[in-house]
């Protein structure tokens, strides 16, 4: 009896360590975060950054998707850019978290998509350029866009 419980609680605690593992977004290359950090803006694109404050909290991970697509896991001092083609596109949480905004995004313009994950809860909120801008650089570092994802910040 104890062997099978034993067994079975190894199993549990591999199959929760895989899940984590998937569950991970790497940080991107220093030149990337750089490059992005420029803020390139692409005539048949609208682009989109989507970051949270390092001062948000540190054991509150959260995954991140737009229009249903899986871009990442984001983490505290971390940001996305995504672009992607211009239409009105909705930026939510997993599973049972009600967090989501829809945003009307434009052909060469850049928005900014402030996230903070309170309680296991997405909350955006749509920053002005200038706000935006200057909480990113002062916060965060880049990270990847999901491998296997449809958006990419490489061009």
């Amino acid at each position: 009896m104890k062997t099978q419980r034993f067994r079975s609680l190894a199993i549990l605690a591999i199959a929760a360590a895989a899940l984590a593992a998937c569950a991970y977004t790497p940080t991107a290359s220093r030149e990337m975060d750089s490059a992005m950090k420029q803020f390139p803006v692409y005539s048949d694109a609208a682009t989109i950054y989507v970051y949270r404050s390092y001062l948000n909290r540190a054991d509150e991970w959260s995954t991140l998707y737009m229009d249903g697509h899986l871009v990442g896991t984001t983490r505290p001092g971390t940001y996305f850019r995504i672009d992607t083609v211009p239409a009105r596109h909705v930026f939510h949480g997993t599973g049972v978290d009600p967090g989501s905004i829809a945003v009307k995004m434009q052909a060469g313009q850049i928005y900014f998509l402030r996230l903070d994950v309170i309680a296991r809860e997405s909350n955006f909120r749509l920053e002005p350029a200038a706000v935006g801008r200057k909480q990113l650089l002062d916060c965060c570092d880049m990270i990847e866009v999901w491998p296997g994802g449809i958006w990419s910040a490489q061009r």
